[in-house]
């Protein structure tokens, strides 16, 4: 994508059950964020499983 930007954004509770983060300031209206979750158990195997979620900014 010719305007796309790669950056990193700080999570809040990362590790919980809950969490969130800010949009950067630069994000504009139509933006989309790009997060890929990844959750382990903490069974005998761990397991893992990831999911990307797309927020889209207004």
């Amino acid at each position: 994508m010719p305007n796309e930007k790669l950056d990193t954004v700080k999570l809040t509770g990362a590790n919980t059950k809950k969490v969130s983060f800010t949009v950067p300031n630069d994000a504009k209206s139509g933006d989309t964020i790009h997060i890929i979750l990844e959750v382990q158990d903490n069974g005998a195997h761990n397991l893992k499983s990831y999911q990307r979620v797309i927020v889209t900014v207004k």
